[in-house]
């Protein structure tokens, strides 16, 4: 009978260089036994050549394992990089435009602030430049009608032609008529300022 020579035992990196060999001599070492053994059936070495098959098996199942390890370790790497890749061609731009749309509301809301704070300035500067000028309207409109009554009185009591009770009630009626008349002008004056500054008021805040 033949010799039986075990096979030695490989490292991890032997096995890896080597798992396409093992892979494709697998069948041949279990159908294809060593020539020196094929007539030899004694009951040890048919379990050494059992052994022989059983650590090829085992031999076969470390390769299979490692390569599905590196195989999943570079699925891993692949992945990561492909999500490396998505935050840093999309997510970051999407961000970064965000971002600058903040930035620039911002620049954009300080700058309506800071025209209507102004706006709002000058629409009480007005106001009380419109108020000051009401007030000084509003006492030449009481001096000027003290003026008409004061003077119309003075004219119906000097006048000479006014001899009777009757002739003094009309010409007080004449005063207070004209009096009335100075009134309405007066106030007509006093609305047409007043809306031209209303007018002025709401076209500054269509402008806006």
């Amino acid at each position: 009978s033949g010799v039986f020579v075990p096979q030695t035992a490989l490292s991890h990196e032997e096995l890896y260089f080597s798992n396409i060999s093992k892979t494709e001599n697998v069948s041949k070492s279990i159908l294809i036994p060593n020539e020196d053994l094929s007539d030899d059936t004694t009951p040890s070495v048919a379990r050494k050549f059992l052994n022989e098959v059983k650590s090829t098996i085992v031999t076969l199942q470390r390769v299979v394992k490692q390569r599905m390890t590196i195989e999943t370790h570079n699925w891993a790497s692949s992945a990561q990089q492909e999500f490396h890749k998505i935050v840093r061609e999309e997510i970051i731009p999407i961000v970064n435009q965000v971002d600058a749309r903040m930035q620039n509301f911002k620049i954009q809301f300080f700058k309506e602030a800071t025209k209507f704070v102004g706006d709002f300035k000058s629409l009480a500067k007005e106001a009380d430049a419109s108020l000051a000028k009401h007030n000084i309207l509003e006492l030449e409109i009481e001096r000027l009608l003290k003026a008409v009554v004061n003077q119309d009185i003075i004219s119906v009591v000097q006048n000479a032609s006014v001899v009777d009770t009757l002739d003094l009630q009309t010409e007080l009626e004449r005063t207070k008529e004209r009096f009335e008349n100075c009134i309405i002008k007066k106030e007509s004056e006093y609305a047409k300022l007043w809306n031209d500054w209303y007018k002025s008021v709401m076209r500054m805040q269509t402008w806006n």
